[in-house]
């Protein structure tokens, strides 16, 4: 490895720790606030956002004045319940990374062994093989999609969760 490759894999390896160690505080902070202020209340019936306010920007009205501190705090309260599950399936994904590259590393190592293993015993004329039809076996198990199912449908219905999981999962693999 060349000292420039050396550099820039510390820079991820630390890159990659502040985001987990940030993904991990906001989890704690978000879940021990719910629970300080009791938002499961608040959480099973949906807060309307106070008129003249911006979704996006909670602590700012449309026209950018600032919001009462009351107003805020509201706001706020009512972003908890995203943040801790954006947080959550950010680390969900993470563990789903890191675990899926050191499963697929021995999986790709066994599914390596056997091949070689099959074209020796063909080799050897001890077994013949059908690639035709193991080709099709393998199209009608890994490339089955169902009609009607469409990954983008489920994605924009979901995408705060989704991203934070992919990209939880994403950063697990790298690290991984």
């Amino acid at each position: 490895m060349t000292p420039a490759a050396a550099t820039t894999s510390a820079a991820s390896s630390t890159l990659t720790r502040v985001l987990l160690g940030l993904i991990t505080t906001v989890f704690v902070v978000s879940v021990s606030a719910r629970a300080l202020i009791g938002s499961d209340d608040a959480a099973s019936s949906p807060a309307t956002p106070p008129a003249g306010s911006s979704a996006f920007l909670p602590g700012m009205t449309p026209t950018g004045d600032a919001k009462s501190a009351e107003e805020t705090g509201m706001a706020l309260e009512s972003l908890l319940p995203v943040l801790t599950e954006a947080s959550f399936f950010a680390l969900v994904g993470f563990g789903l990374g890191y675990a899926g590259k050191k499963v697929a590393k021995l999986l790709l190592i066994f599914l390596a062994l056997g091949f070689l293993l099959v074209q020796g015993l063909g080799y050897a004329e001890v077994v013949t093989v059908d690639w035709s039809k193991l080709v099709e076996l393998l199209n009608t198990w890994i490339l089955n999609v169902k009609e009607g199912q469409q990954v983008t449908e489920w994605l924009t219905s979901s995408l705060p969760t989704a991203g934070a999981l992919i990209a939880g999962v994403v950063l697990g693999f790298r690290k991984g």
